[in-house]
């Protein structure tokens, strides 16, 4: 987890200058829900505000950054910060409801340790069950004096209308290219780089940082030739063997940033493809190969493996060619 304070964050100037100005004037509520796209900085946004809250030296609404409290938010260390596991896994999680029970609601009841106010960070909450946002609304209809509820949403829409009436909502954009480029140069992609690669992005940061290694080449063999086995293993060497940061941060696993990755190369291909639809040449072969794209997306969302997805794309091509 890395430090930033709200001053840095990219992309939201208009939520962030809101929420600047009500923590310098103290006149934050205790709820606040960060609605915006997946990939829009809705993590980075509490995790910066969680440090403006806590800090023991603000600056102005914001963050000092160097004492020990953000030192602990930046860790995710600070004894008052309780984050409840990403969205993604959240399905999955049949004790958490139980959790939620025991730690966010009967949690929020307990002393500070560190100083006067606590943070619960509930990310996603657009995807709980009706049961979970139920617990959740004893302590939200009067929460305890010094706490604060970030929750994170794709949209507020989806939330259980008793929770979004006790909320302050605060939206966030679709990241544009200038910022895009920025949050990539700060992962550390060089700026050229980071600009063709920010073209990819349709707003969100989320895996074009993995873009930077795309084995397109060996792709596009697969996608106008068909299946050969050099050409398979060649994408497959390029896949990550761990989890980037960014998807740590995510609670991805191996296999999950192994398929993000494939769909993200599949994404760029798509789009070399659809420069090739008005070429008179070669506009029939691209419109066959983005169709067998949208299939290979499909296949990685039912969590086929990469090497079956990339062989199956391959072999379709094979198919169409002997078909013509």
């Amino acid at each position: 987890m890395t430090g930033v304070r709200l001053a840095e964050v990219l992309g939201q100037g208009a939520a962030v200058r809101l929420l600047l100005r009500l923590n310098s004037r103290n006149r934050l509520p205790p709820i606040l829900l960060l609605a915006g796209p997946p990939g829009s900085g809705r993590r980075t946004l509490a995790r910066a505000l969680t440090a403006a809250l806590l800090c023991k030296e603000p600056v102005a609404g914001d963050a000092c950054g160097h004492c020990e409290s953000c030192r602990l938010v930046a860790q995710g260390d600070h004894p008052d910060v309780l984050a409840t596991s990403h969205e993604t896994e959240i399905a999955s999680r049949k004790d958490e409801a139980e959790r939620i029970r025991e730690e966010f609601v009967l949690g929020a009841y307990d002393s500070p340790l560190m100083g006067e106010r606590r943070v619960f960070i509930i990310h996603g909450i657009d995807h709980f069950l009706k049961s979970w946002s139920n617990a959740l609304l004893k302590v939200l209809e009067e929460p305890p004096r010094g706490v604060t509820f970030l929750l994170t949403a794709g949209s507020a829409d989806g939330i259980l209308a008793t929770i979004r009436s006790r909320a302050q909502i605060v939206r966030l954009a679709p990241l544009d290219h200038a910022a895009l480029t920025a949050v990539l140069v700060r992962q550390g992609v060089p700026g050229n780089e980071a600009g063709q690669l920010a073209s990819h992005g349709s707003g969100s940061h989320r895996g074009l940082r993995r873009l930077a290694s795309a084995p397109l080449e060996p792709l596009r063999h697969l996608a106008q030739e068909g299946l050969r086995s050099e050409w398979v293993l060649a994408v497959l060497a390029a896949l990550p063997t761990k989890v980037q940061g960014d998807g740590e941060e995510h609670g991805a696993t191996l296999a999950m940033e192994q398929r993000a990755t494939l769909k993200g190369w599949f994404a760029a291909l798509a789009q070399e493809l659809r420069r090739d639809l008005r070429d008179p040449q070669r506009g029939e072969a691209a419109a066959d190969a983005l169709g067998r794209c949208q299939a290979a997306d499909r296949d990685l969302a039912r969590n086929i493996a990469p090497r079956l997805v990339l062989e199956g794309f391959g072999l379709a091509a094979l198919e169409t060619q002997l078909r013509r």
